[in-house]
């Protein structure tokens, strides 16, 4: 694949640019997307939407772990036939739980009146009409479900930029076209359900049919395989054990707050919610894209490059987190009464906790990226589980005290005291503890530029200085970025430093 420090700055520079790209994308059909829906069809058929949504996202438990375990066992496989195998026994597999997920989800409606209930009061009309629209983005998703073997296998390739192509860009895009259309057609949530699904389908087969033309050669290799793929299953079991613990921790909040606020309660979290994964989404996409060159890495014995790697990815992703909170804290407010309305605003505690919480899933998703490289899950499950069930139970209980802002204090305080500790005890463990996290560095950047930056940011939010708060919020996070880049090691500031586009033509000279 590749052995030169070139070929992975090109690998990770071509991916993570795709990744930027398409999320820049994102962001912007998210500015105009939400405003519009949210006037559109109002803050109570907006949040049976989110809700849906919130539904929909625990589908992606359905394929068991075996996209994932498709990537990663991809990446380590180096023979045609072997990943033609693997590729095969994945669409067999999930052909079955696509014809499984459809028979039961036409089967519940029987049971439709009673699974309704997590729309919480709402009219008998909307109660109908989101019945409808659940049962529709179900069975659309079915159909779509065996094509995401081929993005996985994208991953795999150490192709990135196509899988970033069909399941961050093209869906991104499909779902504003057919907003617009719903919009155009005066048409309700099921309108907009049929043409989000609809879209969503077909960028899968798009996908679908590009990797087998692009890799024709796998594809129509008819040798008999050296190794059984047998194995894509019990690793993507594993892999789907982990999900579980992940889609409760992202996915409940919303669910949680219909129950028992209602879903119009759900607009407020949900948008600001929306607004923070901006900024998660920029580490999750880098450390995603260094999934496959950890595994191909171990799997050769460059230990000297994944650890200096891993270690200056911390640091890295420490300072992304930092900037988020703060960044979080100061600008939430102004973007989103400019954005939404007030509305849209969960409020000072909201904002404060995802704020806190993208801090720790900086160093969190590094480190589960990596295990994940070496389908080492163990670690993963135990601190996914218990991250998971510690944050139903705090959130349920802050919420009586603090409402939709005691759901996001206890997400940040579960991860606090769970997953931020037990997953790099993991990498630790699982590379025999040849790769660690650098706590000192952690300890003193949170120090000396994390908290004081959140707490001048909360002192910014709390006074009255209108529309000072654009100007003296850059200068704060300016501050920030410098401190923590005097803070950074040599070998960090110098694994920045190789990946831009300039030294990467440099090193291939």
């Amino acid at each position: 694949m590749y052995d030169s420090e070139t070929d992975r700055r090109l690998v990770f520079f071509r991916g993570f640019s795709a990744s930027i790209f398409a999320q820049v994308v994102s962001i912007a059909v998210g500015l105009i997307s939400v405003p519009i829906s949210l006037r559109y069809f109002g803050p109570l058929q907006y949040g049976i939407w989110l809700v849906i949504g919130s539904v929909l996202a625990y589908l992606q438990l359905t394929p068991f772990g075996t996209t994932t375990a498709t990537s990663v066992l991809l990446a380590k496989e180096p023979t045609a036939v072997n990943r033609r195998a693997l590729l095969q026994s994945g669409v067999r597999w999930l052909l079955t739980v696509a014809a499984a997920l459809t028979i039961a989800t036409l089967l519940s409606i029987v049971f439709a009146e009673t699974w309704s209930n997590i729309f919480g009061p709402i009219p008998h009309f909307l109660r109908q009409e989101a019945i409808a629209v659940t049962v529709i983005s179900f069975v659309f998703y079915a159909l779509r479900l065996p094509t995401l073997v081929y993005t996985s296998a994208f991953v795999g390739f150490q192709e990135v930029q196509y899988e970033r192509l069909y399941v961050a860009l093209l869906p991104v895009l499909a779902s504003f076209l057919a907003l617009l259309v719903t919009v155009w057609l005066a048409g309700n949530l099921v309108v907009l359900a049929i043409l989000t699904g609809a879209g969503q389908l077909l960028c899968g087969l798009a996908a679908t049919l590009h990797f087998h033309l692009r890799h024709r050669d796998i594809m129509r290799n008819r040798d008999v395989p050296t190794r059984q793929a047998s194995h894509l299953v019990g690793s993507g079991t594993r892999f789907f054990l982990v999900s579980v613990t992940g889609m409760i921790v992202w996915y409940t909040d919303n669910l949680v707050i219909s129950t028992f606020l209602g879903p119009e309660r759900v607009t407020a979290y949900g948008v600001t919610f929306k607004l923070f994964t901006v900024g998660f989404q920029v580490f999750i996409l880098a450390t995603s894209t260094l999934m496959p060159m950890f595994g191909d890495a171990v799997a050769k014995g460059h230990w000297d490059w994944t650890r200096d790697t891993f270690n200056g990815a911390i640091s890295v992703m420490a300072v992304l987190g930092g900037l988020v909170w703060i960044g979080g804290v100061v600008f939430t407010w102004p973007i989103i009464s400019l954005w939404t309305g007030p509305s849209g605003y969960g409020g000072l505690l909201v904002v404060f906790s995802l704020g806190g919480y993208g801090y720790l899933l900086s160093t969190v998703n590094l480190s589960s990226t990596f295990l994940s490289s070496l389908n080492a899950t163990k670690g993963m499950l135990l601190g996914g589980a218990a991250e998971a069930g510690l944050n139903l139970a705090l959130s349920l209980f802050f919420l009586r005290y603090f409402g939709i802002g005691g759901v996001a204090l206890g997400t940040f305080v579960a991860t606090l005291f769970t997953t931020f500790w037990v997953l790099p005890r993991s990498v630790a463990k699982e590379t025999e503890y040849r790769i660690g996290i650098e706590w000192r560095f952690l300890g003193r950047h949170f120090v000396l530029a994390v908290a004081p930056g959140v707490l001048a940011a909360v002192a910014l939010t709390g006074s009255q200085i209108g529309g000072w708060v654009w100007p003296l919020g850059a200068v704060l996070c300016a501050l920030y970025i410098g401190g923590s880049w005097i803070l950074l090691a040599p070998t960090s500031r110098q694994l920045i430093l190789t990946f831009v586009p300039g030294s990467m033509r440099r090193g291939s000279a």
